[in-house]
């Protein structure tokens, strides 16, 4: 019995390795009953009192947002048994509502498997609808009048996947601390690519965090193309890579740039994300600057670097561009304690002082 999430069902935009966890152990099921072995994979929805989901407040409201409400235990038991009666090899257990979660798909485009349960297609009007209507404006108001269109429409965006008043959205204060997380962060990017018919880069969310920054940003990358019919983002030519500087400035996302204290340098875990330490900065003194190193796949710097050893290099350099002595100070959750440690040896062989290394849910045994 292999216990997969609805995620390989519906698609999971932004998180397609753990889509591929699930959907190779729904593979698992249909292979062992190929070859006439048991086996029977359950795709589960989101739980309500028990599990990740009923333990992060935000991660529950973001999927409530998209229509999932949460299984009881006692529904899911109720569900397992009827299940284990049917002799399927795979099903899915979700309470949904199907019209909500696809007004959340880039472009609308719900999987052909899954049209049937989305009535009328009028999400897919209401889509295509905003997707013209953001550019009409655009291409109708004074130029000088685009920066207020802009930003009214990235606040907007930012109050629908909060669930909050975009009136209520203070426009220079940073996204993380209206409670913007990285599976917001990347519903939103879906959502503005949609509409604008354009790509934005996740580093564009991850250093410009505030409303008016990245009004800002998307007002530079749209420039005058706003009456214009665009290509689809995944269709456009990809851009140059960035200078070494440029991947530098992009990989190092400050947390709190102020401050008279040492930096310290926060290492992504798995994912390239560096968004899970902003409620330690939170409880650090104020006057502490701190800065993630996020992946370089997440900045537009190109893949990902092959070895563990090059990734250490890589960050080293990147911390010695932004300090180039001494003492340095590095934290590390899961993996990113690995590269913590990695990092201090290298820097430590380069006869630089690393006056600190945390690990956060990182077992030195490993190593």
């Amino acid at each position: 019995m292999l216990f997969s999430t609805i995620s390989s069902m519906t698609g999971n935009p932004g998180q397609s390795n753990y889509v591929t966890a699930n959907a190779s152990l729904d593979a698992l099921a249909h292979e062992r009953r190929s070859r006439g072995l048991p086996a029977i994979a359950i795709n589960w929805g989101v739980f309500a009192d028990v599990g990740y989901a009923a333990r992060q407040h935000q991660v529950s409201e973001h999927l409530a947002g998209l229509g999932m409400t949460g299984l009881s235990p006692a529904q899911a038991m109720e569900a397992l048994g009827r299940i284990l009666g049917r002799g399927s090899i795979q099903l899915g257990v979700i309470r949904i509502d199907w019209n909500q979660w696809a007004k959340s798909v880039p472009g609308a485009r719900v999987p052909q498997r899954l049209s049937a349960l989305v009535g009328e297609r009028v999400d897919q009007l209401g889509v295509a609808e905003e997707r013209g209507r953001i550019r009409r404006l655009l291409s109708k108001a004074a130029p000088e009048e685009h920066g207020s269109i802009i930003q009214a429409y990235v606040r907007e965006q930012v109050a629908r996947v909060l669930g909050a008043a975009a009136a209520n959205l203070d426009v220079h204060r940073p996204l993380p601390e209206l409670g913007l997380d990285s599976l917001m962060a990347t519903e939103m990017q879906n959502r503005i690519e949609s509409d604008l018919s354009m790509s934005l880069p996740m580093r564009e969310l991850m250093q410009t965090p505030t409303i008016t920054r990245l009004s800002e940003v998307l007002a530079g990358l749209l420039g005058d193309t706003v009456s214009e019919p665009q290509e689809e983002p995944s269709r456009r030519r990809s851009p140059d890579p960035p200078s070494e500087t440029d991947s530098s400035k992009s990989t190092l996302v400050p947390l709190r740039a102020e401050g008279s204290r040492p930096s310290l340098f926060c290492l992504h875990p798995m994912g390239g994300h560096v968004t899970i330490y902003k409620s330690l900065v939170e409880l650090l003194p104020p006057d502490q600057p701190v800065y993630g190193i996020q992946s370089r796949a997440l900045n537009g710097a190109g893949d990902e670097l092959p070895s563990f050893e090059e990734l250490a290099l890589e960050y080293s350099r990147v911390i010695r561009r932004h300090q180039s002595r001494g003492p340095y100070y590095l934290l590390g959750f899961s993996m990113g304690g690995f590269l913590a440690m990695a990092i201090a040896h290298i820097l430590e062989q380069q006869h630089h002082r690393v006056a600190f290394v945390g690990l956060i849910d990182c077992s030195v045994g490993w190593t």
